[in-house]
């Protein structure tokens, strides 16, 4: 399981000091001491400096799951059902091993990155297409959608 603890001890097992770490995360070197004692940091803005730091959702590292908050789930602006949900953006290295998993969101404790998708389905990703080798249609860095669990139709792309 992903904690802000374990977090902060990968990046300085990768040879960061404390105070490097909290000058880029842009928090103050007390705060990385209160996390590595356990103590989670107390204001939304320090949580919002670590989210975009391990480039992860805020609500995932705080509470340990994605999404709005409770009153706004599912629904938009006018009150309809929302259709739209969050997806991890894998590699292409990860992407092989979604296969042999039950969904794409036991991805997200790597840091991967979410973007918001209508397709269903438990194991839908997202991916970055890496160089040409998807041109013309699809250009380098564009995020493209992959639902294996969806049966192929006419007109569907498949990767």
């Amino acid at each position: 399981m992903m904690s802000l603890q374990n977090l902060i001890q990968y990046q300085l097992s990768e040879g960061l000091t404390k105070q490097e770490l909290a000058h880029d995360i842009g928090v103050p070197t007390f705060t990385i001491h209160g996390i590595l004692k356990g103590r989670d940091p107390k204001t939304p803005d320090i949580w919002k400096k670590l989210a975009r730091y391990f480039h992860l959702d805020v609500n995932l590292l705080r509470f340990n799951k994605l999404g709005l908050v409770p009153s706004q789930r599912n629904t938009d602006v006018a009150g309809r059902q929302n259709r739209y949900r969050k997806v991890a953006i894998l590699s292409w290295t990860q992407a092989r091993d979604v296969v042999e998993h039950q969904d794409s969101f036991s991805f997200l404790v790597d840091g991967q990155e979410v973007v918001d998708t209508e397709l269903p389905g438990a194991r839908v990703f997202a991916m970055h297409v890496e160089d040409d080798s998807m041109e013309p249609l699809f250009h380098e860095q564009e995020i493209i959608f992959v639902a294996p669990d969806l049966p192929p139709q006419a007109g569907n792309y498949v990767v």
